[in-house]
């Protein structure tokens, strides 16, 4: 298996700049900024560190909803597409005390406080994919299985695309394929992409954690520039390659 030359001897280093978070996800990494955004999904805060200066700074977006991800807007600086509860919202911070949501973009209609957004992310056409769960498990009982979705975000609205999701996380893109992890499901699955259309099908399994004898949930996932997948587990305190 070839390797990024610019991921040889990285290191796993604990962000410690926010001390203690409920659930933290999403990181995204802004290079122009050389900053890492991040959010506390269930307490509804959004965080950004610049690790050069040590800087850390928060906001929490009006409306007291759960923040799935942050996902930047391509040339235009402190504007963000977030996922608040069941809304895509675009939302603009100067990184500092300045924090307001400028219009929603799109939503999932739902049971009120049966649904959230979880993970998303932009394909490299600039399509947001992102993904709902129960919110069940947020409060600590059994999630209702599979009641989850994955969508698009489109000129006009949210696109459905797979049903009968669990727990919807890690997305990434090489050439026309889009590899999808649902967490229930407890494998990284790859979908044919048509670029333009943003159509998927053949849908199917590349890596089953269990069945490769690799410890905890598939949850975030990301891919290198040779394309290997890099998978985050949960409850398995690894990220695997």
């Amino acid at each position: 298996m070839s390797v990024d030359p610019e991921l040889a001897g990285v290191q796993v280093e604990e962000v410690t700049a926010a001390g203690a978070v409920q659930l933290g996800e999403g990181p995204h990494w802004i290079d122009s900024e050389q900053a890492l955004y991040w959010v506390d999904l269930l307490a509804g805060v959004l965080h950004r560190l610049h690790p050069a200066s040590g800087k850390h700074t928060s906001t929490t977006p009006p409306g007291k909803k759960s923040l799935g991800f942050v996902v930047p807007v391509f040339r235009q600086p402190h504007h963000f597409v977030v996922g608040l509860g069941l809304d895509v919202a675009l939302l603009r911070w100067d990184g500092e005390t300045q924090c307001a949501i400028e219009r929603v973009l799109g939503s999932v209609h739902a049971t009120p406080g049966s649904l959230r957004f979880n993970d998303g992310k932009a394909d490299p056409q600039g399509r947001l994919w992102a993904g709902t769960m129960s919110t069940a498990i947020d409060k600590g009982v059994d999630p209702q299985p599979e009641i989850g979705s994955l969508y698009s975000l489109e000129e006009s609205g949210v696109k459905k695309h797979v049903d009968y999701v669990g727990i919807s996380n890690g997305l990434a893109w090489r050439d026309a394929i889009m590899y999808y992890i649902d967490s229930s499901a407890g494998r990284v699955d790859a979908f044919d992409l048509e670029p333009a259309s943003g159509q998927l099908s053949g849908r199917r399994c590349v890596f089953d954690l269990q069945k490769n004898g690799v410890p905890g949930v598939p949850d975030g996932m990301t891919i290198d520039s040779v394309g290997n997948l890099w998978v985050a587990c949960f409850d398995g305190a690894q990220v695997s390659q």
